[in-house]
């Protein structure tokens, strides 16, 4: 199963602020639990539901709460959001792998309310019972 730690390390991978090889830094990890955990928390706004993570309840332990097909993404999502509080921007691959991960979630996760429209509206006048 995957961790917050994986995703998290990830995202620095991805970033290019940590090698291969390497185990997070205390610094970084802690900085990265906290986007982390803002990020399921953004998600969660925005109608992904991921589990309840807050930054005060957030472990580097704790088990990605969506399914495996998004790990990549998130992964992605973290960096970009990592890469600004490093000082760094994001690659335009990084970025655009981020946008399509996020539009894969809402599409995965949000159902959008059936439309409709009241017969007023839409008859004419001629038409109307």
């Amino acid at each position: 199963m995957t961790t917050a730690r994986d995703v998290i390390t990830g995202a620095y991978r991805r970033l290019g602020l940590l090698p291969l090889g390497a185990n997070l830094d205390p610094a970084r990890a802690v900085a990265g639990l906290n986007a982390y955990a803002g990020m399921l928390s953004a998600w969660a706004a925005d109608g992904i539901v991921a589990g309840s993570v807050t930054p005060e309840t957030a472990d580097l332990d704790d088990d990605f709460p969506l399914p495996a097909r998004f790990v990549e993404g998130a992964k992605a999502l973290l960096a970009v959001e990592l890469a600004s509080e490093s000082g760094i921007e994001a690659q335009s691959s990084i970025q655009s792998r981020a946008k399509k991960a996020y539009a894969a979630m809402l599409a995965a996760f949000v159902n959008a309310p059936g439309a409709a429209q009241d017969r007023a509206l839409t008859a004419l006048p001629s038409q109307r019972r």
